[in-house]
């Protein structure tokens, strides 16, 4: 006999009330469509046509020369982690076995790794509490951030990976999975140095724990073997001296700090942020929570820690939020910095929803608050979704001018790019030296340490650049000697991309120390 609409009713309300987790069928239809849906929106973006700007296009050349066999930091001197490079390297690498071009395959392993952070938050949300609505939810949450898909669809952007292993290490934190959460830990440490306060926030929480000596002997062993196989990748490539140098020493030497604490407030709700309109009530909940959490930690310390330490797994996500946040008031930069708050975003959302509805005795107001709380994020998500289709400048525009770099090469001989190498990656080509970011203080600090020179020469071989290309400016501060030896071509095609060419004529007198 047929079912009653009544019955369809009841079973939709029973669905909506959220105090049940999914069916497994359920639950993997759900993670596909968060999936899918990430994918979808980077691809929203114009893969084909999306441009490499700023640092992703240092990024892509060190992940071009990853696949060509030469390691980070030899082929240029950076003082950050380089292992999303080798990962996105790796798949350069895939790509070509496969005869796919090295942008599609370096923007398909980003756009996976956008995606299934999604899919990881969305995962810990129901590990958490259980409730599927929780989990969509924080999903959604996820997906209305339309600055990380941007990031995701460009490809190579270190920060991506970070909230991928992050969101990853959260998960199998929440799951009693120690070693896995170490190693996961570790990785997004070896992608940007700020990320250990993940694993810091992981090992803090297990001192807290009765098992806290067993959990903390398998994070450490996690992080171990991510640390180990990182650095034997350089050791491998002869490359550890310079890897050690370049990511402790020389990224130690830095000016950035609390000279910045005064936007913070705007910076951690995406002020300024293209398109980041109603997403905001997200970061600004997030603040609201963690606020009212602190006071409330402060005014009952030991109901506080008594409550954490039933569910150390939202201990560990709780301390993981507030070291996070506590260093990106200390420090940030450009709107990636945000990204790896985007999970606790998304978490702190989907749970503060979960117990509100359990406040709630009556099923109807449960389902009300579910359904809202759904329509408000979905409305999110499609407000915040903005692609930019009139480019100035195109992938295409840019391969092109990597061609015309390469002619030049040919006709004049070596090219050396300061903050535009990504011109030679599409070449598949590398820099004459591997100063390639001179405009960073911090490698003209290093080469002065390491080479005694300042200002720096570009020799190689004991043979000058025939060809310099320039993005970006401070060429003059940075490249004092360059009008003495060099001269300025005028060309609107590479003016129309913000680079500015020079052909060696050799030293008219002799360049100043």
């Amino acid at each position: 006999m047929g079912r009653s609409a009544l019955w369809y009713f009841k079973r939709l309300v029973v669905a909506l009330d959220g105090s049940e987790p999914p069916a497994p069928v359920a639950n993997a239809v759900l993670q596909v469509l968060l999936f899918t849906a990430g994918a979808v929106l980077c691809a929203a973006h114009g893969l084909a046509e999306l441009p490499f700007t700023f640092d992703n296009q240092t990024y892509f050349y060190l992940a071009e020369r990853v696949a060509s066999g030469v390691a980070p930091h030899v082929s240029l001197v950076d003082h950050k982690f380089a292992l999303s490079s080798i990962l996105s390297g790796a798949a350069i690498s895939l790509g070509r076995l496969l005869e796919l071009g090295d942008v599609a395959s370096l923007r398909a392993v980003s756009v996976a790794a956008a995606a299934a952070s999604v899919t990881l938050v969305a995962a810990t949300a129901l590990t958490l509490t259980r409730s599927w609505v929780v989990m969509l939810l924080a999903g959604l949450i996820m997906l209305g951030f339309n600055d990380f898909y941007l990031q995701g669809a460009m490809g190579a952007r270190p920060k991506v990976f970070v909230v991928l292993f992050t969101a990853a290490a959260l998960h199998a934190t929440v799951r009693e999975r120690h070693l896995q959460a170490g190693l996961l830990a570790g990785a997004a440490t070896l992608c940007w140095q700020p990320a250990f306060l993940v694993p810091l926030a992981l090992v803090l929480a297990s001192l807290l724990r009765r098992d806290g000596g067993v959990v903390l002997w398998r994070l450490v062993a996690g992080g171990a073997v991510a640390l180990v196989c990182y650095e034997a990748y350089f050791l491998w490539h002869g490359a550890l001296a310079e890897q050690l140098s370049q990511s402790f020493v020389m990224a130690s030497d830095s000016t950035t700090g609390f000279r910045r604490v005064r936007n913070t407030i705007p910076f951690l709700i995406g002020e300024g942020v293209r398109r980041q309109g109603v997403v905001r009530i997200f970061p600004v909940l997030f603040l609201v929570v963690s606020a009212a959490g602190l006071v409330w930690a402060m005014a009952r310390p030991r109901r506080t820690f008594a409550r954490l330490r039933e569910r150390p797994g939202c201990f560990a996500i709780v301390i993981c939020s507030y070291l996070v946040t506590a260093y990106t008031v200390y420090d940030h930069q450009a709107y990636p910095d945000r990204f790896i708050l985007y999970p606790f975003f998304g978490l702190c959302g989907a749970v503060t929803l979960h117990y509100l509805l359990q406040r709630s005795k009556h099923p109807g107001v449960r389902v009300i608050a579910a359904s809202a709380a759904i329509a408000v994020a979905a409305y999110v998500v499609v407000d915040s979704v903005h692609v930019t289709k009139d480019r100035a400048v195109t992938l295409d525009d840019q391969i092109a001018l990597a061609a015309r770099v390469e002619e030049m090469r040919v006709e004049h001989g070596p090219v050396w790019a300061v903050s535009c190498v990504h011109l030679l990656a599409l070449e598949r080509r590398a820099n004459h030296t591997p100063y390639g970011v001179l405009f960073d203080g911090r490698v003209r600090r290093y080469i002065q340490r390491r080479l005694g020179q300042k200002p720096y020469l570009p020799l190689k071989d004991g043979e000058m650049p025939q060809v310099v290309l320039i993005a970006r400016s401070g060429e003059f501060r940075a490249i004092p000697w360059l009008p003495m030896a060099y001269r300025q071509v005028d060309s609107k095609l590479f003016a129309r991309h913000g680079i500015r060419v020079w052909l060696y004529e050799g030293f008219k007198a002799a360049p100043e120390a």
